[in-house]
């Protein structure tokens, strides 16, 4: 990391946004745990989640200094073999000073429960791994020339009653409340470009334009409407799909498909999200088309007024159809 062509790379590929001093950058050169292990400090810790790093540093281990970079992934859209999707651009983060009575606190804190001799949560007896995009948190400890790194998967929804759970949930919520870090993340989503998408790796946010928010706005009324009947139409497409089309797992159809219906209710649209399709894919989405409008010609949505054209996302999954709705109220 310390040849010249390194230092080339990082001084090209990093730009700063004068509007909102956010820099940019195509690599994750400073969110290297290495950056901990090479620190000239005697104390350095690292705290993580999801889009925050917190580096706290000492060397008398009272007094602590600390910094807060806030980050996340600028995405572009991109053509793949099924269609369109959205890929990697980018890295936008902001590097801020925090102030020393707080992160001397935390370390202080740290230090005196000795989180850095917890076992990394693997090694845990009785922690729980069965969770989906629960996130997890992550500390770096470098003390004098020891160095440890500790991963704790969804520690917020751990039983207390499991060995270390508690000391670890402390010193989570303590980082968060007295380091402000939510708002302070908000603070920095405020600051994103507006108009593009943005990824901290397992979720995705578009951030609108003011225009867009205008019309976000006025819309309320009519989203407030569509929501009232959301689940009253859901259910009843439910059952009447799964009541007329048998045994869909004999069908070979795409596993989602789109619909769209007019303000009166009907079946207007039917789409998938894959664009580029082979000739097979193209034949296979033609016959499963026709399942689906065939099926809308026995279903009349004739028990509640729509008022306004809505969608519903159905899909072919194992021996039933789901329903659901993705719109965002």
């Amino acid at each position: 990391m310390k040849y010249p062509i390194f230092i080339l790379a990082t001084l090209l590929s990093i730009n700063l946004f004068s509007q909102n001093n956010l820099l940019t950058s195509n690599l994750d050169f400073d969110f290297n745990q290495s950056i901990i292990q090479d620190s000239e400090s005697k104390i350095h810790i690292r705290f993580i989640k999801d889009c925050q790093i917190v580096d706290l540093q000492s060397n008398n281990g009272r007094d602590f200094t600390g910094t807060l970079i806030n980050k996340i992934i600028e995405l572009k859209k991109i053509k793949t073999d099924y269609g369109k999707d959205f890929g990697h651009d980018k890295y936008i983060y902001e590097k801020i000073e925090l102030n020393d009575k707080s992160v001397s606190k935390i370390g202080l804190q740290l230090l005196a429960e000795k989180i850095f001799e917890i076992p990394t949560d693997t090694l845990i007896k009785g922690w729980n791994f069965n969770w989906v995009d629960c996130g997890s948190i992550y500390f770096n400890f470098k003390i004098n020339n020891s160095f440890t790194s500790t991963e704790y998967t969804c520690p917020w929804s751990q039983n207390d009653s499991v060995i270390y759970v508690k000391k670890v949930k402390n010193s989570y919520d303590s980082i968060m409340a007295i380091l402000d870090l939510k708002s302070k993340f908000s603070d920095f989503k405020n600051k994103l470009e507006k108009g593009k998408y943005y990824s901290n790796g397992f979720w995705t946010m578009y951030i609108m334009t003011d225009k867009q928010s205008k019309k976000w706005e006025d819309s309320k009324p009519q989203r407030d409407y569509l929501y009232s009947i959301k689940d009253t139409i859901t259910n009843f497409l439910k059952i009447r799909l799964n009541e007329i089309i048998k045994k869909p797992e004999n069908l070979d159809c795409f596993d989602e498909y789109y619909l769209t219906f007019t303000k009166n209710g009907e079946l207007k649209k039917v789409s998938i999200i894959k664009t580029d399709l082979g000739r097979e894919s193209k034949k296979e989405f033609k016959k499963c088309k026709r399942i689906i409008q065939t099926a809308f010609e026995k279903i009349k949505i004739d028990f509640v007024d729509p008022k306004y054209e809505f969608t519903r996302k159905i899909g072919f999954c194992n021996d039933k159809i789901n329903v659901n709705d993705s719109t965002r109220y």
